[in-house]
């Protein structure tokens, strides 16, 4: 069934209703398969007072084409391939477009492959994306690795997010008891 929604994808040019503009980039889509896939599609495409459901060409903002088609990849396939390179682009996109699995996968990805290096941004991505599970592993992460503290990104983070600091006591008092 899958690689049926694959070739759907590929032939998007002989079949689709609904043209898509990322960043100058065109991709041409099919509205009932983004609409099944994603609220935020739907009621793009249902509500009448919105222009997208107006017409057949929709403008994308804030994302480049690249992170795109692999949201699109992912709505017709439920796969994503270069996670690795653009998982943080991914559960951005997977928030704005309610794709809770996208999001899932991109918070597994993440949050296995958490580093000092890493760890403050990627705390900070799951506060704005509401990543709830990333949010605690990389809490958990910087209990165990007060190195990650010690960063500029940890400073900046604790200046303009002063919950974490609670956060992370309160994790700290977890592993001393």
């Amino acid at each position: 069934m899958l690689d049926h929604f694959a070739s759907l994808l590929s032939m998007a040019k002989n079949f689709s209703d609904t043209t898509l503009i990322v960043d100058g980039e065109t991709f041409t889509v099919h509205r009932a398969i983004l609409a099944v896939r994603s609220p935020v599609f739907a009621a793009m495409f249902e509500h009448a007072e919105m222009k997208e459901s107006q017409k057949n060409q929709v403008t994308i903002p804030d994302i480049e084409p690249h992170v795109f088609q692999e949201v699109l990849r992912f709505i017709y396939t439920d796969t994503v391939q270069g996670l690795d390179k653009l998982a943080h682009e991914l559960l951005a996109a997977a928030d704005k477009y309610a794709l809770d699995r996208l999001g899932t996968m991109c918070e597994e990805f993440l949050g296995k492959h958490l580093s000092v290096a890493t760890v403050t941004r990627t705390l900070h991505l799951a506060d704005m994306h509401n990543a709830k599970q990333l949010r605690h592993r990389a809490i958990q992460f910087i209990a165990k690795n007060i190195k990650a503290m010690q960063t500029s990104d940890w400073k900046s983070l604790l200046t303009n997010n002063p919950d974490v600091a609670a956060e992370m006591f309160s994790e700290l008092t977890k592993m001393l008891n």
